[in-house]
């Protein structure tokens, strides 16, 4: 079916973002302490949000490929948390309109200050995948 105002393209999403390994989130967390204060709090949920989450490792990809489905961008499996783990990060985790008020946050970020900016961007995605119960499909796992 040819694309037309009626029928936009879909739209498959994915960032594949890089993963959070300790040298990124230390560069993180220098980031958000020189932040201003709401910017400074919200990464700070995100980045205690991602320290729980790695007390688990992520799965293995041979691992991860019993247990996903294909992205719909071809690139990768989307693997669902096991529920004993969405148990374990649950109080963690920031609520949907948690996360969407720190994208309103953040996107009053100055361009200029591309790293925190990007930074913040990063977790608030990390977030969200994880909101949704699926590890994040980082760029390592593709």
């Amino acid at each position: 079916m040819p694309e037309t105002t009626e029928n936009p393209p879909s739209r498959v999403g994915g960032t594949f973002a890089p993963p959070l390994d300790e040298n990124r989130l230390a560069a993180y967390r220098e980031l958000a302490e020189k932040a201003d204060a709401p910017v400074a709090d919200a990464m700070n949920v995100l980045l205690k949000m991602v320290d729980a989450y790695h007390e688990r490792p992520a799965t293995k990809k041979g691992k991860a490929a019993a247990a996903g489905t294909p992205h719909p961008s071809g690139m990768g499996l989307v693997v669902q948390l096991p529920p004993e783990e969405v148990e374990r990060i649950w109080d963690a985790v920031p609520w949907d309109h948690e996360l969407e008020m720190y994208g309103k946050l953040f996107d009053g970020i100055d361009p200029a200050n591309k790293a925190l900016r990007d930074a913040a961007f990063h977790l608030q995605w990390y977030g969200r995948e994880l909101f949704l119960d699926r590890e994040p499909l980082t760029a390592d796992r593709l």
